[in-house]
């Protein structure tokens, strides 16, 4: 009979936690997601394809079925992301083992079918932490406020703008005016002196 290990409720095979080396990396899931992971260098490991040298995708190709990502040698931070392929509940397990010490944290919440949802995976003091990035949603108000922000102060040129044009028509009118009415004085002044020194 094979060997396995519970994680999750999954029955994970012995050669996964032993496969070629014992500093490893293991995440794993039971839930209706797409799993994504990513290294400080850029690179990713999906079900599809990996980027990362060392590192294994299992599953039992069920959209809500499991999903175990194995890294070897794991260095530097790691990026999570998970989509949902549906509608529910997600369960999460991250198992780091090494010579020194093997640590295990869990972590769950609710998704939605295409909804987007990232972790910053973070060791310290031999503990795991899962945490939740919120910048998207803050990114998002931050952009909206700017905007209206952005059209007051234009609507607000705008005004001043049309307002000034305004002023500097009735300027240019009332210049027009003046030098009509000047004309005409300076016109009306030279008849009245051929008036005066005609015979």
């Amino acid at each position: 009979m094979k060997k396995t290990h519970q994680f999750l409720g999954i029955d994970i095979p012995e050669e996964v936690l032993t496969l070629a080396t014992k500093n490893k990396l293991i995440f794993a899931f039971a839930c209706p997601i797409d799993v994504e992971i990513e290294n400080s260098e850029g690179n990713f490991i999906n079900k599809n394809q990996s980027q990362i040298e060392g590192a294994y995708f299992y599953s039992d190709g069920k959209d809500d079925g499991y999903k175990i990502v194995e890294i070897q040698n794991p260095e530097g931070e790691y990026f999570l992301k998970i989509t949902g392929n549906g509608e529910g509940v997600y369960d999460g397990s991250v198992y780091k083992i090494d010579e020194d010490e093997n640590i295990f944290t869990e972590f769950n919440g609710e998704i939605i079918s295409e909804e987007e949802i990232n972790y910053d995976i973070v060791f310290e003091n031999s503990e795991i932490n899962i945490i939740k990035r919120e910048e998207d949603e803050v990114e998002e108000d931050v952009e909206i406020v700017v905007a209206d922000e952005e059209d007051e102060i234009e609507e607000d040129v705008i005004i001043a703008t049309e307002d000034e044009v305004e002023d500097e028509t009735d300027d240019d009118e009332k210049k027009k005016d003046k030098k009509k009415k000047k004309e005409q004085e300076q016109t009306l002044g030279y008849v009245k002196n051929i008036k005066k020194k005609k015979p």
